[in-house]
């Protein structure tokens, strides 16, 4: 009887982590999960555009500052342009 009675023991743990595990899974909300569950899906479609849309503004922005656009009359010709180091760090950021 010394052999059987820890299969035994081990037998009524998993029998109460069981029933444990059913009572958790019925009191889920199915719709809840469900609503969940596609908001995490669309997010993960659109992040790789939203990354794409920072990049664009980010390029838009640097080459604004490279070429000098909207730049201050009277101000040398390098005056809100960027460095290269600048430029650098910049697409790092990205």
């Amino acid at each position: 009887m010394s052999l059987i009675k820890p299969v035994v023991e081990d037998a009524e743990e998993l029998g109460r982590l069981a029933e444990t595990v059913y009572e958790a899974v019925a009191e889920i909300d199915l719709e809840a999960s469900a609503n969940e569950a596609i908001a995490v899906y669309t997010a993960a479609l659109r992040m790789p555009s939203m990354v794409l849309e920072r990049v664009d503004y980010n390029l838009k922005e640097a080459a604004q500052r490279i070429t000098g656009l909207g730049g201050r009359s009277g101000a040398p010709a390098s005056a809100g342009k960027l460095t290269l180091r600048e430029v650098g760090t910049k697409l790092k950021d990205l």
